[in-house]
């Protein structure tokens, strides 16, 4: 490790940063607020080092001469390679960057890919079906109901009760609205209405840590995290997880970290069916820092203030960087 403060640039989206881009009203959903990435520069200083707010990918072509590593927050924008703009910069100047590279990124923004990697190494996830955007409707011919998602986005775009659909009628019109809406493949998976678990994976080597479960709604069983606008009432968490599935879920999520050459952090999601199996759903190695999200959860639970929490993280990717 350097015995001086680093320059730590930080990537991050404004929509501003993104002027000519029209769409659906949650087209920048997954731009942090500010309060995020004034977290991580609080966990940037929290270790003595210089934090440089950067903003959109396209920028640090204006500032790379000044920095000594990237850590890498921005999303971009429609394209299924938009995670790993940063990345790519960072590899051709070269800076280093944090995190993982942008092959993962890219890997891990689509869902079906995600699917058939863990597919590969026995890590179940629930049937499903892709239906291309080029191509008509096809008939989905086994048990309903199902839920349905665009292909390569993240933060609950397209997402909501309304996509638990029960018959071929009604998967044909919300397929149909979100090749429109979202101009990408539509992904057809059977729904799970069990619990539903995140379960994060940080440091240099990879362990995981302790999995959080997640609220679903009372009616749909449909995440917490895809609803807008509803009343505390209509939640429901059983906070019930035994040990053994705990540790089948970060054993699994160290296993998907692997396979996908994951770096520095990560965060995976699981949804159980009926009769309690778990599968796997998503992995996001580009997780959000947010102040009310999951690192800072963990971070209240082991009793460390997040700057002190995220800067832990922030040195240990460092240290993988530095070595």
């Amino acid at each position: 490790m350097p015995n001086y403060p680093l320059k730590i640039g930080i990537l991050y989206d404004r929509p501003e940063d993104y002027p000519e881009i029209t769409g659906p009203e949650d087209r920048f959903a997954e731009f942090e607020p500010e309060s995020t990435i004034q977290a991580m520069e609080d966990a940037i200083h929290y270790l003595g080092h210089e934090a440089i707010r950067i903003g959109a990918p396209k920028e640090l072509l204006k500032q790379k001469q000044d920095i000594d590593l990237i850590w890498n927050i921005a999303e971009g924008y429609g394209t299924r390679n938009r995670e790993a703009w940063g990345p790519v910069l960072c590899e051709m100047y070269p800076i280093p960057c944090l995190g993982s590279d942008a092959s993962t990124l890219s890997i891990s923004l689509d869902k079906v890919m995600t699917k058939m990697l863990c597919s590969s190494i026995n890590i179940p996830t629930p049937k499903w079906q892709v239906q291309p955007l080029s191509d008509d409707f096809h008939l989905w011919e086994d048990i309903f109901p199902v839920f349905v998602k665009p292909r390569y986005e993240g933060t609950a775009k397209g997402i909501g009760p309304q996509n638990v659909i029960h018959n071929n009628h009604d998967l044909k019109k919300r397929v149909s609205e979100l090749k429109k809406i979202y101009r990408q493949d539509v992904l057809v998976e059977i729904f799970l209405p069990g619990n539903e678990y995140t379960s994060a994976t940080v440091g240099y080597p990879l362990k995981s840590l302790p999995v959080l479960q997640r609220a679903l709604h009372k009616n749909t069983k449909v995440g917490l995290h895809t609803i807008k606008n509803e009343s505390d009432e209509a939640y429901e968490i059983s906070h019930h997880l035994p040990l053994k599935l705990e540790e089948q879920l970060k054993k699994w999520s160290l296993q998907i970290c692997e396979i996908m050459n994951v770096k520095d952090y990560a965060r995976i999601d699981y949804k159980m069916d009926e009769a309690g199996n778990p599968y796997f759903l998503e992995i996001n190695p580009l997780p959000t820092f947010a102040i009310d999200n999951t690192f800072a959860i963990l971070a209240e639970i082991e009793g460390k203030a997040y700057d002190e929490y995220l800067g832990g993280i922030l040195d240990e990717a460092i240290k993988r960087i530095m070595k």
